[in-house]
């Protein structure tokens, strides 16, 4: 479901409020969303459905939260995803709950995905005994 013009400033007033309280870069457009910690930028696409919102809350938290941080500058699978199951916690405390009370079930169950995609990429390369 795409948001109202109103819902997609809201949004992006709420992202742009949290990257300016912990002084991280938001860049907007539509390649694919991923976040530099080291530089304290994310790269995201416009908030225009909730899908978009979670995934942008998502590249934030890899640069604000502190456990998120913290696995990020370890090396490893379970580091990897670790530091992604931090950044998806911290997108689903974060957001802000009257935007997320238009998400559907095909909302969360994107974000859902986009997490259990590092499980499925990792266990490929997972040596089977």
């Amino acid at each position: 479901m795409r948001w109202t013009a109103a819902q997609r400033a809201e949004a992006q007033d709420h992202i742009e409020a949290l990257a300016a309280r912990h002084k991280v870069e938001v860049i907007y457009g539509e390649s694919p969303a991923e976040s530099f910690p080291q530089y304290q930028v994310v790269h995201v696409r416009t908030p225009t459905t909730p899908s978009r919102y979670l995934e942008a809350m998502h590249e934030l938290g890899h640069a604000i939260d502190k456990e998120a941080l913290g696995w990020w500058r370890r090396e490893g699978n379970e580091a990897e995803l670790r530091m992604e199951s931090a950044a998806w916690v911290w997108a689903a405390l974060n957001a802000d709950p009257a935007l997320m009370g238009e998400a559907t079930s095909r909302d969360w169950s994107y974000a859902a995905s986009c997490w259990l995609s590092y499980f499925r990429c990792h266990a490929e390369d997972t040596p089977r005994g």
